[in-house]
Protein backbone atom coordinates (compact mmCIF):
# COMPACT_ATOMS: atom_id res chain seq x y z
CA UNK A 1 0.00 0.00 0.00
CA UNK A 2 1.13 3.56 -0.72
CA UNK A 3 3.15 5.32 1.98
CA UNK A 4 1.87 8.57 3.50
CA UNK A 5 4.36 11.39 2.96
CA UNK A 6 4.30 15.16 2.87
CA UNK A 7 3.94 16.58 -0.66
CA UNK A 8 5.47 20.03 -1.01
CA UNK A 9 3.27 20.85 -4.01
CA UNK A 10 0.02 19.84 -2.30
CA UNK A 11 1.27 21.14 1.09
CA UNK A 12 -0.21 18.16 2.90
CA UNK A 13 0.43 14.50 3.64
CA UNK A 14 -0.69 12.29 0.75
CA UNK A 15 -0.26 8.65 -0.27
CA UNK A 16 2.97 8.29 -2.29
CA UNK A 17 3.35 5.36 -4.69
CA UNK A 18 6.12 2.79 -4.63
CA UNK A 19 7.45 1.64 -8.02
CA UNK A 20 4.98 -1.24 -8.49
CA UNK A 21 2.03 1.05 -7.72
CA UNK A 22 3.53 3.82 -9.84
CA UNK A 23 3.64 1.56 -12.91
CA UNK A 24 -0.11 1.01 -12.63
CA UNK A 25 -1.12 4.59 -11.95
CA UNK A 26 1.38 5.99 -14.50
CA UNK A 27 -0.16 3.91 -17.28
CA UNK A 28 -3.63 5.26 -16.47
CA UNK A 29 -2.39 8.85 -16.12
CA UNK A 30 -0.64 8.62 -19.49
CA UNK A 31 -3.79 7.24 -21.12
CA UNK A 32 -5.87 10.00 -19.49
CA UNK A 33 -3.58 12.73 -20.84
CA UNK A 34 -3.54 11.16 -24.29
CA UNK A 35 -7.35 11.11 -24.31
CA UNK A 36 -7.39 14.81 -23.46
CA UNK A 37 -4.88 15.53 -26.21
CA UNK A 38 -6.82 13.48 -28.78
CA UNK A 39 -10.08 15.21 -27.89
CA UNK A 40 -8.51 18.65 -28.23
CA UNK A 41 -7.03 17.75 -31.62
CA UNK A 42 -10.32 16.39 -32.93
CA UNK A 43 -12.52 19.23 -31.65
CA UNK A 44 -10.15 22.19 -31.51
CA UNK A 45 -11.42 22.83 -27.99
CA UNK A 46 -9.66 24.19 -24.95
CA UNK A 47 -7.81 22.16 -22.33
CA UNK A 48 -10.49 23.03 -19.79
CA UNK A 49 -13.26 21.72 -22.04
CA UNK A 50 -11.33 18.51 -22.80
CA UNK A 51 -10.58 17.87 -19.12
CA UNK A 52 -14.26 18.34 -18.29
CA UNK A 53 -15.21 15.90 -21.06
CA UNK A 54 -12.66 13.09 -20.45
CA UNK A 55 -13.68 10.71 -17.68
CA UNK A 56 -11.07 10.11 -14.97
CA UNK A 57 -13.12 7.45 -13.17
CA UNK A 58 -10.57 4.70 -13.88
CA UNK A 59 -7.80 6.75 -12.25
CA UNK A 60 -9.97 7.61 -9.27
CA UNK A 61 -10.94 3.97 -8.77
CA UNK A 62 -7.35 2.72 -9.11
CA UNK A 63 -6.12 5.39 -6.69
CA UNK A 64 -8.76 4.36 -4.17
CA UNK A 65 -7.86 0.67 -4.57
CA UNK A 66 -4.15 1.41 -4.03
CA UNK A 67 -4.48 3.91 -1.20
CA UNK A 68 -7.94 3.75 0.34
CA UNK A 69 -8.22 7.50 -0.26
CA UNK A 70 -10.32 9.35 -2.83
CA UNK A 71 -8.62 11.80 -5.19
CA UNK A 72 -10.28 14.85 -6.71
CA UNK A 73 -7.56 15.96 -9.16
CA UNK A 74 -5.87 13.16 -11.13
CA UNK A 75 -3.18 15.56 -12.37
CA UNK A 76 -1.86 15.95 -8.82
CA UNK A 77 -0.85 12.28 -8.86
CA UNK A 78 2.00 12.92 -11.30
CA UNK A 79 4.18 14.05 -8.40
CA UNK A 80 3.15 11.41 -5.84
CA UNK A 81 5.97 8.96 -6.56
CA UNK A 82 8.22 7.91 -3.69
CA UNK A 83 11.24 7.51 -5.96
CA UNK A 84 11.08 11.22 -6.82
CA UNK A 85 11.27 12.34 -3.18
CA UNK A 86 14.46 13.02 -1.30
CA UNK A 87 15.32 11.83 2.18
CA UNK A 88 13.54 13.38 5.17
CA UNK A 89 15.07 16.64 6.38
CA UNK A 90 17.07 16.15 9.59
CA UNK A 91 15.53 19.32 11.04
CA UNK A 92 11.84 19.36 10.07
CA UNK A 93 11.33 15.78 8.87
CA UNK A 94 9.64 16.74 5.61
CA UNK A 95 11.06 15.10 2.47
CA UNK A 96 13.59 17.02 0.46
CA UNK A 97 12.14 18.02 -2.91
CA UNK A 98 14.62 15.89 -4.86
CA UNK A 99 17.21 13.20 -4.20
CA UNK A 100 20.02 15.69 -4.96
CA UNK A 101 18.66 18.63 -2.94
CA UNK A 102 21.33 20.63 -1.09
CA UNK A 103 18.93 22.26 1.35
CA UNK A 104 15.41 21.78 2.67
CA UNK A 105 13.01 24.11 0.86
CA UNK A 106 10.57 23.89 3.77
CA UNK A 107 12.83 24.99 6.63
CA UNK A 108 16.04 26.10 4.88
CA UNK A 109 18.46 23.72 6.65
CA UNK A 110 21.46 22.75 4.53
CA UNK A 111 21.92 19.07 3.77
CA UNK A 112 25.33 17.78 4.74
Amino acid sequence: MAEARYCWRCRTVVPMFDEAEWEKIHAELTSYRQSIKNLRESTGGTIEAAVAEVDAAVIRLLHFELTGVSVSDPEALWHHRLADCGEPCRACGKPLRTRIARFCAECGVAVV
